[in-house]
Parts: structure tokens; sequence; C-alpha cells
């Protein structure tokens, strides 16, 4: 299961500014390869040590009808552990 953690979410003019931070075992650093994950266009990902960081600046407009934030940062979560799987 991949250490994934919301750490910052503020909402924006047109949206909202979501940053989600995974921290990686030893193991799974070691075997880490980004490449996989360079040119995902949804996210600003940033590697630092041990953390993998996914920024991203949802737009509003981008909910589907009826569809909440929450539902989505739970889409996006997913959509995550699945790209760190990618990697891994």
């Amino acid at each position: 299961m991949v250490n994934i953690e919301m750490v910052k979410f503020e909402e924006t003019t047109t949206g909202w500014e979501i940053i989600f931070n995974v921290k990686l075992s030893t193991r799974e650093l070691s075997k880490f390869n980004p490449e996989p994950i360079k040119y995902v266009g949804d996210y600003e990902i940033k590697k630092q040590y041990d953390t993998i960081l996914f920024n991203v600046n949802f737009d509003k407009g981008e909910l589907k009808e009826n569809e909440t934030i929450d539902e989505r940062l739970e889409l996006i979560k997913i959509d995550i552990e699945n790209l760190i799987n990618s990697c891994l």
C-alpha cells in the first residue's frame, strides 16, 4: 500500500490547488524508476529524497455533474497510487 497524504488543499478563484505527498519506503525507493511518470500532464511531479510530490491545480469546471470535490480527491489518490505503482 502506497503511503499517500494530502498536504495542501487550498481553494483558488477557479478551483483548488492540491498537493499530495507519497512517502516511499526504503524498499520502494530502491526500486523506484521515474520514467513512467516523466511526461504525465495532469500533475506537476517532484521528487525530494524519499518523497514524491504531486501538485495539481484542479478547475471547478472539471467536476462531473453532481460530483463533489471529495469524490474527485479519492479518484486523484487512486490515480497517484497507480502512477507510483507503475514506477516500482
